[in-house]
């Protein structure tokens, strides 16, 4: 599905996106496929700001995204093997607990980790039935 993603600044707007050179125009937009629109939405840049230390308004991300078709296509389904912390996609939930135990620990609180640790040596004995 596609989207049209609007810069509702008056100033145009240009960030490096996904390897991209993404420029919408002031008060125009450009078509994007939706879930790249959404996921450009999100990115954020930070704030330049002139030599009196005030926010310069060209900066501001003032990005709006309109689904093109019909709203209920428009929905999102997030992947339940990617990794929220790094976007890595693995294979399976169990790689995926995995990965967030070793990688991002930091994610775990104490109590956490420990039943992480639990859950992780059940489906590793589950696995091996």
């Amino acid at each position: 599905m596609r989207a049209k993603v609007h810069n509702d600044n008056i100033y145009p707007y240009k960030e490096r996106f996904k390897g991209d050179m993404i420029e919408i125009p002031p008060k125009s937009f450009i078509e994007m496929d939706y879930e790249e629109a959404i996921d450009f939405r999100g990115t954020f840049n930070s704030i330049i700001r002139d030599a009196d230390g005030q926010p310069k308004a060209e900066s501001y991300k003032m990005i709006r995204v309109e689904p093109l078709g019909d709203p209920k296509d428009a929905v999102v389904k997030a992947d339940p093997n990617k990794c929220q912390a790094c976007g890595k996609v693995l294979k399976n939930q169990m790689e995926l607990a995995q990965h967030i135990f070793d990688e991002h620990p930091e994610m775990l609180d104490p109590e956490s980790k420990d039943q992480a640790t639990a859950n992780l040596k059940k489906m590793a004995q589950g696995k091996g039935k």
